[in-house]
């Protein structure tokens, strides 16, 4: 047998539609059933925006002044 993790199906328009698991095939009693009938649907799937590429900082010290309520940033 192949074993994969989740594939995911999409209509001709490139829509996704679900994903067919390795679960979903595993226990499936019908071979011969539609994907439609085996996959989990979109509806079911639990998913998160792309979220931008995090800003790198490569460091920062904190200067304490002689007065306790300022403080200066470096960056370097």
């Amino acid at each position: 047998t192949h074993k994969f993790s989740g594939l995911p199906v999409v209509e001709d328009s490139g829509k996704l539609v679900g994903i067919l698991t390795h679960r979903d095939v595993r226990f499936a009693d019908n071979m011969a059933q539609p994907v439609r009938e085996l996959m989990t649907g979109k509806d079911k799937l639990v998913t998160v925006r792309e979220m931008p590429a995090p800003v790198s900082i490569r460091r920062t010290s904190v200067v304490a002044s002689s007065s306790p309520n300022e403080a200066t940033s470096e960056w370097s």
